[in-house]
């Protein structure tokens, strides 16, 4: 986790378990073991995405390489560099010597990870690493006289409330110059069980990610949270389309830290929302592009139509 601009992030988490429903951000859960965790999960059964993702970048990836040169190429949560290392993969030893890969990600230990892979990999790539909310800084981002590819993968996208959706269309638009590329990959909406099932693993690593959200905000507020003393829940909303994810009080409890003013007293059975996983439709993204200035150029999708990954070019 960044340990830059640290006061910000206490006021951040503070704000949310002080709020009438407590919330803590999402963006929280990738310390180093919340990055393990993730990349674990992304390895299971029930997991669909990143294997349905991987799929799909696996059949276009080689092809857009072939076609495309780049300078920059910006991956924003760069995770576990699987999926990207399927475009370096695709690209002569010529083309990687012209790119300066930018990994973004407000986790140090998640972009030390992929460089390492990647270096080993990939000797003639550059790679310029950045700790950054990509939501707020992508100006942090390096720019190239040569077209970019920004790589949005993971359906991270879906983390987003549809307000913070637009104004990261809005900023990434502003971000990028004419002919850039933007690959975004999301999950779509489908058969809620199978929807549900992929964040209710047999294997509980699902609820034991969940759960080491609070050891993140226990490092940034000193506080006493207690991962035993909750229950992962998650659901999906058919109202708003989205996985939930809550931790659920098994009992009363009061957490203390020396950044509130008094402590915080929970409820058994009272819930804090970690995270919303919005689920899409093709159609939605029609207005978010065309106001960023993007055009969509491509769609692809596995045979299930369970996940797609859209090409978008600056106009």
């Amino acid at each position: 986790m960044p340990e830059k601009g640290t006061e910000e992030i206490r006021q951040e988490i503070t704000g949310g378990l002080l709020a009438p429903s407590m919330h803590i951000p999402s963006k929280y859960f990738y310390n180093r073991e919340g990055s393990r965790l993730f990349k674990e999960i992304t390895g299971l059964e029930e997991y669909y995405l990143s294997r349905t993702e991987k799929a799909i970048l696996a059949d276009n990836l080689p092809v857009l390489a072939r076609s495309s040169r780049f300078g920059c190429v910006a991956e924003l949560g760069n995770g576990d560099c699987s999926k990207i290392s399927l475009l370096f993969g695709s690209m002569t030893a010529e083309k990687l010597e012209d790119i300066n890969y930018v990994p973004v990600d407000i986790s140090v230990s998640a972009i030390d990870g992929s460089v390492k892979v990647l270096q080993e990999r990939f000797r003639e790539l550059r790679i310029e690493g950045v700790v950054a909310d990509f939501m707020t800084q992508l100006q942090l981002i390096p720019v190239s006289d040569h077209p970019a590819l920004f790589c949005f993968f993971g359906s991270t996208l879906g983390n987003f409330e549809p307000f913070q959706r637009r104004e990261f269309f809005h900023n990434l638009g502003a971000s990028m110059q004419k002919g850039d590329m933007l690959l975004l990959g999301v999950d779509m909406v489908k058969d809620v069980g199978i929807t549900e099932n992929a964040y209710n693993d047999r294997q509980g690593v699902t609820a034991a990610f969940n759960k080491n959200i609070l050891n993140s905000v226990n490092y940034f507020l000193h506080s006493d949270f207690d991962t035993k003393k909750f229950r992962h829940l998650a659901f999906y909303s058919e109202k708003f389309e989205r996985i939930e994810m809550h931790l659920k009080a098994l009992q009363d409890m009061e957490i203390t830290s020396p950044f509130f003013d008094t402590p915080v007293f929970i409820k058994k059975g009272e819930t804090i929302h970690t995270e919303n996983s919005y689920k899409f439709r093709k159609e939605e993204f029609s207005d978010l592009s065309g106001d960023a200035g993007l055009a969509l150029d491509e769609t692809w999708s596995d045979r299930n139509s369970w996940f797609s990954v859209f090409r978008f070019r600056k106009k």
